[in-house]
């Protein structure tokens, strides 16, 4: 049924409303038609939604258009159509609408009331479109963009200075993060409960020192392959967010050892999850041991 829908939505959906073969009205559960939109969505090429199928029925559950490639105009068909919507998925998204600012700068007008936006691994991300969120910046809460390499650190130092208060959870990974946007991360963002600044390397020491000390009230930290996570960093972790981290990354921190790690666990009674792998200095007597200091936690060693 959905794939038939699917096949022939262009004469299902006719001048914004769905209808029988016979030219009958025909309702379509809003569970339906996203069935529908996840099997176009795995077309090479998604076809282009027609006008009215999207509608404000899809604002609190949010709009998913990832791992696609978006037709030209659906982004500000999303901001035209559902200007209510609460959170819309583009991670891995390509296409003419991801290459071209004008559709995500429509859909930023449009939708005004967006919490969340996932972005991750759209390396196509302008600062002209970081610059349109600027526009949400009241109602963002969660901001997801790592592997948004071709953002220039002052693009992100601004849209984190204009929204860092209200969010929850930033991810940065892969991003070029420096000094500079550490320190509008700590200075603005001081709700965050999950940050995530994987393969971020250009930081200094004293940047990171300072990011640890600030952010107290950090549940998820995601820190993989950060090259310079030191036993001194772990430490500071663990004396200024023990008493509130949950999940734990550092897979492929290559500088830390049992000596910070020993601390760490006796520090963080809430860790449930805790990424050490590829952490070649971390001894499996240390990983074996982890388990019977914090009951119940998931540990990932390999």
């Amino acid at each position: 049924c959905v794939a038939k829908i699917a096949q022939n939505l262009d004469k299902v959906w006719v001048d914004g409303k769905s209808k029988t073969t016979r030219g009958r009205e025909l309702v379509l559960r809003l569970d339906l038609k996203r069935k529908v939109l996840e099997h176009l969505r795995g077309d090479p090429v998604m076809p282009p939604l027609p006008a009215g199928f999207l509608d404000e029925e899809w604002a609190e559950g949010g709009v998913d258009l990832s791992m696609c490639e978006l037709p030209d105009g659906l982004l500000e068909q999303v901001g035209r159509e559902v200007p209510s919507l609460k959170s819309i998925n583009l991670k891995q998204c390509s296409g003419i609408d991801m290459l071209k600012p004008r559709g995500f700068v429509e859909m930023c007008e449009g939708c005004r009331q967006l919490r969340s936006i996932d972005l991750i691994g759209v390396m196509t991300m302008t600062d002209e479109m970081l610059q349109a969120m600027h526009k949400l910046c009241a109602s963002l809460r969660v901001v997801r963009m790592g592997g948004c390499v071709c953002l220039t650190t002052e693009a992100l130092a601004a849209f984190i200075k204009h929204a860092g208060q209200n969010l929850l959870e930033l991810d940065l990974s892969g991003c070029q993060v420096n000094d500079h946007v550490m320190r509008e991360i700590v200075t603005h963002c001081k709700n965050l409960t999950n940050l995530g600044l994987a393969y971020c390397d250009d930081v200094s020491h004293m940047a990171w020192c300072m990011l640890f000390r600030t952010l107290k009230g950090i549940k998820v930290l995601r820190l993989a392959r950060v090259t310079g996570l030191s036993d001194a960093l772990v430490l500071l972790v663990a004396k200024h967010m023990g008493d509130s981290v949950e999940d734990l990354d550092i897979a492929g921190c290559q500088l830390v050892t049992d000596e910070s790690i020993t601390y760490l666990v006796h520090r963080a009674p809430k860790l449930r999850t805790f990424s050490i792998r590829y952490c070649i200095k971390i001894s499996d007597t240390m990983a074996e041991r982890i388990p019977g200091i914090i009951n119940g936690i998931t540990l990932l060693t390999k």
